[in-house]
């Protein structure tokens, strides 16, 4: 409906400047303007209404051009045209804010990024992370153990008496898990075990005592909360937690979560699981937690800016490789958070030991990789995860990564494969970097 304005009474309305105003009547927008005996400026025959909708255009950067085409289309009662005039800026408007969500998503990554640069700079900055010693007091050196590669997981224990321990071991029903079971639980733990297949893991456990069987996937963070929930429920501590299970070389794959399958399974299910059990980590007082690396760690460090090969070509070897140096790196942060509370953790690498772990991996490529390896038993294999988890001889020390049932040698990032480990599996910059992002990635944090 028209009628007389003041430019005071235009600029009220709708927020503009008079400035801005007086620009819209000289390309036409609104009707000229007359000075009144006061002075005041007025419009006269102006239709509000309309004009707000068209300003309103106008902040969506419709150009002026569009604007009067509109209008003169309106006028005309051209009404099919005027609505494919609108369409076609809604579209454009469309694919912009499609770009700057786009946008927005990449800022906030170099947002996160940063805060977790200065997060950081305040835990130390530079002396922090790369100093291992500011993390754990445990050289990253032999000790000596006294133990060697032939040692057997009973051997390795140290005639410890576990009676009254409890114990969770996941993958325990196969491999190197089975034995592990196996010989913590003759040494009188209770052993947890959980499995995603449970058929076959009751039918390998049916003659070890003292072992309860749970169902867990570790790709899926609903079993994962649901098996860890089941375990607190019950009210007991946890004194030994080894994160053992894994998947190795499988085609590419996703989790639900869009997650690259080796690294989701074998690094944020274990982070997960290992946050979901804190609680009864820290009810024991005197806890430890293994995590299970591997030779791995050569192959591959982390790339943090492209985690799920989106940006590279996929690599089974180098996705599992990333992976185990992620499982390293989280023994490293967990010991430090753990300390407090009584936990130490370790990284353990078992040795070369043909297991179903390379289910995915064909008979032409282990063939061609056997060579380099010197094969181990079950039970010599077993020996670090199980030195780690009881030994007397690590009572006071973690955060190290360990093999042949002794603490490792550092080696220089460039060493072949080989003995020792590299300082980028156990860097504490590293380890705080993968830390903060297996947080945001997985929605989990350890309550101090």
């Amino acid at each position: 409906m028209e009628s007389v304005y003041s430019i005071a009474d235009i600029a009220r309305e709708t927020g503009l400047t008079y400035d801005t105003i007086r620009y819209y009547e000289k390309i036409g927008l609104v009707p000229p303007s007359e000075r009144t005996e006061n002075g005041q400026r007025q419009y006269g025959k102006l239709d509000l209404e309309r004009f707000i909708f068209i300003v309103r255009l106008r902040r969506t950067r419709m150009p002026i051009k569009s604007i009067e085409r509109y209008m003169q289309l309106a006028m005309d009662q051209q009404y099919e045209s005027c609505y494919n005039v609108l369409l076609e800026h809604k579209q454009q408007i469309d694919q912009q804010l499609t770009e700057i969500q786009s946008t927005l998503e990449v800022m906030n990554f170099k947002l996160e990024h940063y805060q977790d640069m200065m997060r950081l700079s305040e835990l130390g900055g530079e002396n922090f992370m790369n100093n291992y010693s500011y993390y754990t007091a445990t050289p990253q050196a032999p000790l000596p153990s006294g133990f060697g590669v032939t040692t057997t997981a009973e051997e390795a224990l140290g005639g410890r008496d576990l009676t009254g321990k409890i114990a969770i071991v996941t993958g325990g029903y196969s491999g190197i898990g089975l034995e592990t079971t196996r010989v913590l639980a003759k040494a009188g733990a209770t052993v947890i075990v959980p499995a995603r297949t449970l058929e076959k893991a009751r039918e390998a456990l049916a003659s070890i005592p003292r072992v309860e069987l749970e169902e867990l996937d570790l790709i899926d963070p609903a079993s994962i909360d649901a098996f860890a929930q089941r375990f607190l429920d019950s009210g007991r501590a946890l004194d030994i937690l080894i994160n053992n299970a894994g998947i190795m070389g499988p085609k590419v794959t996703h989790d639900a979560r869009g997650y690259e399958a080796q690294f989701a399974t074998n690094h944020l299910g274990h982070f997960q699981l290992t946050a979901r059990l804190w609680p009864a980590l820290k009810q024991s007082g005197n806890a430890r937690v293994v995590s299970l690396s591997s030779i791995g760690i050569h192959i591959s460090g982390i790339d943090f800016d492209d985690l799920n090969f989106e940006n590279r070509p996929y690599d089974k070897y180098v996705a599992y490789g990333q992976s185990k140096t992620a499982n390293s790196l989280f023994a490293v942060g967990l010991d430090r958070r753990g300390q407090p509370h009584g936990i130490r953790a370790f990284a353990v690498h078992p040795g070369s030991i043909e297991t179903d772990l390379a289910r995915d991996v064909s008979e032409e490529e282990l063939t061609a990789t056997s060579s380099q390896y010197t094969f181990i038993t079950t039970e010599q294999g077993a020996a670090t995860s199980v030195w780690c988890a009881a030994n007397l001889q690590l009572e006071g020390k973690g955060g190290v990564y360990c093999e042949s049932v002794d603490i490792s040698t550092l080696v220089p990032d460039d060493a072949p494969f080989g003995p020792g480990v590299l300082q980028r599996a156990i860097d504490p910059g590293l380890a705080e970097r993968l830390w903060l992002l297996s947080q945001k990635m997985t929605g989990m944090t350890f309550d101090s």
